[in-house]
């Protein structure tokens, strides 16, 4: 082998080397401070539960805030209202798109009635 090929090879294989992720901390599962995001990974890693809670939280909150009670007339809501109420009565199995989720909502008509809030929590 040449002398340059070696010296190539070596440059190479440090450069491989520096690029390699090192490896998590086994007894904190934190990562080496040489990596580009370590700090922010580190952070977060300590952090998961607040962060989770607070995601938790927030989806709750927009879930209530955005929460719209209304039906549209046009909208799937209503046709999966109607088509839950028909197959309840027997009048028509639902056919033409979501049969089951249909069928599924024809329980709490069954046991609460037409009860909007509870048919849109669904």
């Amino acid at each position: 082998m040449s002398k340059n090929y070696k010296q190539q090879k070596k440059k190479t294989d440090n450069n491989f080397n520096a690029r390699t992720p090192s490896k998590h901390n086994s007894k904190t599962g934190l990562i080496a401070p040489q990596e580009p995001f370590a700090r922010w990974e580190n952070f977060f890693r300590k952090n998961l539960k607040i962060f989770f809670y607070i995601s938790l939280f927030l989806t709750v909150i927009l879930g209530i805030y955005l929460f719209d009670v209304k039906i549209h007339e046009g909208g799937d809501d209503s046709n999966y209202i109607e088509m839950a109420y028909n197959f309840l009565k027997g009048k028509s199995f639902p056919s033409w798109h979501g049969e089951f989720y249909s069928i599924l909502m024809s329980l709490p008509i069954l046991i609460f009635g037409l009860n909007v809030v509870i048919l849109k929590i669904l």
